[in-house]
């Protein structure tokens, strides 16, 4: 159904969402976009994952695995919310995913144990997962874990013509991923009185990635080719450790509570690259050994505290104020044989530490009158950000405004009109800054780049909605310093092309999101979501604007058999794009599970 500022799944009460996992239930909800290594609301970047209101802090396919390891079982609804609040960090800049887990009210234990599995052409993955939980007394109790095993082969193909100097460049690799990754978590809270509870979480997850690569690559330039056969050996190592502390006071019996609340997190990646590069040119072959290290420690540590005052039935308000803690320290050697001996490489090693301090302070009113109500709030946002040996250091205050206003169009609020606007902020994380140079093949490398500005975004939407969930959106996002990949030429060796991130002056887009939910038969349910996207940017300053187009669509169906079996047919596609001078082919995939 459709509240307000939001979308809100019952999984609960939903009899087809049993024996899901979390990955299938968000494909099921308005507006998610779920891809291997993303999840995201109407297609844009930034969206964030809460689970029981703490901030998941993982992204790419750590965050898809976490979530694909969460059992229907134990959740009890999702929010799908595509423009947060001021009481929301600015930086949310996709949205926010809102998970809560079911808590008994009676004594009892409850829990699950699954098993999944997919297996393809170029892919096999084995998942084992269990939780449990349970309430005793004054206590809830409840722990998870999952395993995930998987062996993935990639298959690259990449060709680069250089017009300035008529040269080609083609290259070809084979790549067997091998991850072995798992997570643990626990957590309990006691409620002291019927005023006063407090919780805790402890979580620990851990990952280790091979993914040894062959690569062939030929550089032409008329009658002369260089050729090159090359062996990559990757392994990453990650350990991950989180707590998180909240105390909650009822201050009356109409819902205001005082929330004081304390998170940490750690990660540990190591990563080991050993390669081997055979060099043939003018008839003569050249071999060549080389290799570098990386150890990194992460740490965001954040502590808040939150005000909700409910003041009438009618009227709310929020405030409150957070401070964040970014640490980085991560050092890189890179050495190459040399008569028997391991000597500096030509690319210099380096070992950085980053932090980034962010103060906040906000409010939020919300109304509800007759058929209207309203959110709005203003946040405040302090960075101080300083690196050492990469000569950064950012400093900045920033507000951020929120509004949110629906009008429901009958006395039931079955049909409903909502006018949205918010302002975010996409600050450049640690990889996009760091300088570390990771080779994608002969003649290709990605690095950060640590003059990255922040990228703000002004985020303008409204939604018609009919029957609770039938919805159309339409929309459009103004970012100033957008933050995007772009390709280009190496500085110090015009051959090498860099993939890195730089600040576009101009990469505005405008949307259409249209959402079916249909109970087509008593068996049959059909959920689609499809966004229209319309992008228009400038490279360079001195460049002329780029308009592009994008399709992007999702459609679910759910069969329903006897004896409460199931069949799910999931269908993505988005047609291609391009992305500043990146382009990328269309994409299909379907499941059927």
């Amino acid at each position: 159904r459709r509240e307000a500022d939001r979308f809100v799944v019952d999984v609960a009460n939903a009899e087809t969402a049993v024996g899901r996992n979390g990955l299938e239930l968000l494909r099921q909800s308005p507006g998610v976009w779920v891809q291997e290594d993303n999840i995201a609301i109407n297609g844009s970047s930034g969206t964030k994952l809460f689970v029981n209101n703490r901030e998941i802090k993982l992204s790419g396919e750590a965050l898809v695995n976490y979530v694909k390891n969460l059992r229907a079982e134990d959740i009890s609804k999702i929010e799908v919310v595509p423009q947060t609040g001021a009481d929301q960090d600015a930086d949310a800049t996709g949205g926010a995913l809102f998970i809560t887990l079911r808590r008994r009210l009676d004594n009892g234990v409850m829990g699950s144990v699954s098993m999944q599995t997919n297996q393809g052409k170029y892919m096999e993955e084995y998942g084992p997962s269990a939780s449990i939980n349970a309430h005793v007394g004054k206590f809830d109790i409840s722990a998870s874990g999952w395993l995930s095993k998987d062996n993935v082969d990639v298959i690259t193909r990449e060709k680069s013509a250089y017009h300035a100097t008529n040269a080609l460049m083609e290259a070809a690799s084979e790549m067997e991923l091998a991850v072995l990754s798992g997570m643990a978590n626990l957590s309990a809270v006691a409620e002291i009185n019927p005023r006063h509870s407090i919780g805790i979480a402890l979580e620990y997850q851990s990952s280790e990635q091979d993914n040894p690569t062959d690569s062939r690559t030929s550089y032409m330039m008329g009658d002369y080719e260089r050729l090159s056969t090359s062996r990559y050996e990757t392994l990453d190592k990650s350990r991950r450790y989180a707590v998180a502390l909240n105390y909650i006071i009822k201050t009356d019996t109409l819902g205001s509570n005082l929330k004081f609340i304390a998170d940490y997190n750690q990660s540990n990646p190591t990563t080991l690259n050993d390669n081997r590069t055979s060099i043939t040119q003018g008839g003569q072959t050249v071999d060549s050994l080389y290799y570098n290290r990386s150890n990194s420690t992460f740490r965001i540590a954040t502590a808040q505290v939150a005000r909700e005052r409910r003041l009438s039935a009618n009227w709310m308000l929020k405030y409150g104020a957070k401070y964040t803690y970014n640490e980085i320290n991560s050092a890189t050697t890179y050495r190459y044989l040399l008569g028997g001996d391991w000597v500096p490489s030509i690319v210099d090693d380096y070992d950085i530490s980053y932090t980034e301090n962010i103060g906040a302070a906000y409010a939020v009113a919300t109304m509800n009158y007759g058929r209207w109500s309203a959110v709005v709030g203003l946040r405040g946002e302090y960075t101080y950000a300083n690196g050492r040996e990469l000569d950064v250091e950012q400093n900045y205050f920033s507000l951020f405004p929120n509004a949110n206003f629906s009008y429901a169009l009958d006395k039931t609020g079955k049909h409903s009109i909502v006018a949205q606007y918010s302002r975010s902020i996409s600050r450049p994380n640690f990889w996009n800054l760091t300088p570390n140079r990771m080779q994608i093949s002969d003649y290709t490398f990605q690095s950060g780049n640590p003059l990255l500005k922040p990228q703000y975004t002004d985020n303008i939407s409204f939604t018609g909605v009919v029957a609770y969930k039938y919805s159309l959106t339409l929309g459009m996002n103004i970012t100033h310093d957008a933050i995007q990949r772009k390709m280009v030429q190496d500085a110090t060796n015009p051959q090498m092309m860099e993939l890195t991130y730089k600040n576009l002056p101009t990469d505005n887009f405008y949307l259409a999101s249209l959402n079916l939910p249909f109970n087509v038969t008593k068996w049959w349910d059909w959920n689609t979501n499809i966004t229209g996207l319309i992008s228009k940017q400038r490279i360079t300053e001195d460049s002329e604007f780029e308009v592009n187009e994008v399709a992007q669509w999702n459609s679910n169906m759910t069969f329903k058999l006897p004896k409460k079996f199931f069949i799910d047919v999931y269908y993505q596609g988005t047609t291609s794009a391009k992305l500043s001078n990146i382009r990328m082919d269309s994409y299909h995939t379907m499941t059927l599970n």
